[in-house]
């Protein structure tokens, strides 16, 4: 079975079954679910691993310190267009150097952005820490399940 066209079809399946559960359960924001689920998935089980903890782990801390911010100091809307493009910028420089990172920067980027809009950060942060978990799930579940149905196979 060709490595290309198995990649492809648990992509597939992932994007499937991501859009099927934000569909399914009205989820506002919901698109993140299938987005993180196609962003962290890779071909391999470790790489699809790593990526998953990294963009929860990151969007989560993210969430968190930014609420926290927002909530708390309620800044202006000069600030909160200050911070959208610092974020966006530091989003940008962090993309190749550390995934994590990179996801801390980009939940700062997207509160700061939908705050300005006058969508409540904290609303918006929590949101995208759910689907973020969510999708960052339904990838690692499917490259198990697949990689379990090979073994099974093998035997």
């Amino acid at each position: 079975f060709d490595p290309t066209l198995a990649y492809a079809l648990r992509l597939a399946v992932t994007l499937g079954v991501g859009t099927a559960i934000y569909v399914r359960v009205h989820f506002a924001s919901g698109y993140w679910i299938p987005m993180t689920a196609f962003l962290v998935l890779r071909p391999g089980l470790t790489d699809t691993a790593s990526r998953a903890i990294a963009r929860t782990a990151g969007t989560l801390a993210g969430a968190i310190l930014v609420s926290f911010f927002v909530a708390h100091l309620t800044p202006a809307p000069a600030l909160l267009a200050a911070l959208t493009v610092l974020f966006a910028w530091l989003s940008f420089g962090s993309l190749n150097v550390n995934y994590a990172l990179f996801s801390v920067f980009l939940t700062g980027y997207i509160v700061f952005l939908l705050s300005v809009a006058s969508i409540p950060g904290t609303l918006t942060a929590e949101r995208r820490a759910v689907s973020t978990m969510i999708g960052g799930a339904i990838a690692l579940a499917v490259r198990l399940i697949v990689l379990h149905h090979r073994r099974k196979a093998a035997r």
